[in-house]
């Protein structure tokens, strides 16, 4: 014979059993999110930007027209003060052009700029950024040479946004290997 208690019991134990299931699929995010995963945005902008270095080289103010898309991941440490380390890629366009004569010099922004913390991402905190690709010393940097190659700067967090660092570098390159001159001659030439 059935016993109507013993499936009403049968029933609440598989709902309680679904229940905590679910409440571990729903914690389970929540506690991965504070053990270092990934941090990830992507940003899609158009500026114009005043290149200083390309002016001082080519003896006239220059200016760039910038398109680009920026993918950044930031990998933190376990804590504050743990090493920490960013993945960032730009992917555009450039325009470098002289506004007195009208005179214009267009190529592809491509760079991939890795990013060491190695006192973590903390206010003040020293950082290594390494800067592969083409243009990625005009932009996101400024103040260098245009060109293919690398280029690896010091640089400071400055500021924390969300698990987000912000740096500056701290002056020029301390190493420079690639295309730089030769594509500073070619864009003066079309430049003048």
């Amino acid at each position: 014979m059935r016993n109507p208690f013993r499936t009403l019991s049968r029933a609440v134990g598989v709902l309680l059993a679904l229940a905590a299931i679910a409440v571990a699929v729903a914690a389970a995010p929540a506690a991965s999110a504070n053990s270092g995963q990934p941090l990830r945005s992507s940003l899609t902008m158009n500026l114009e930007i005043y290149d200083a270095y390309l002016s001082q080289a080519c003896g006239v103010e220059v200016f760039a027209n910038v398109a680009f898309t920026e993918q950044r991941t930031v990998f933190p440490g376990q804590t504050p003060t743990s090493p920490a380390r960013e993945l960032t890629t730009y992917d555009g366009d450039i325009q470098w052009f002289v506004r007195a004569s009208g005179k214009s010099y267009s190529d592809t922004l491509k760079s991939v700029l890795t990013i060491s913390y190695p006192q973590g991402i903390e206010l003040w905190s020293p950082a290594r950024v390494t800067v592969v690709g083409r243009h990625g010393g005009t932009f996101p940097i400024g103040d260098a040479a245009p060109g293919t190659g690398v280029l690896v700067y010091d640089a400071t967090v400055y500021a924390e946004d969300q698990g987000f660092p912000y740096w500056f570098v701290d002056g020029g390159p301390i190493q420079k290997v690639g295309l730089f001159d030769s594509t500073t001659r070619r864009i003066c030439a079309a430049l003048k």
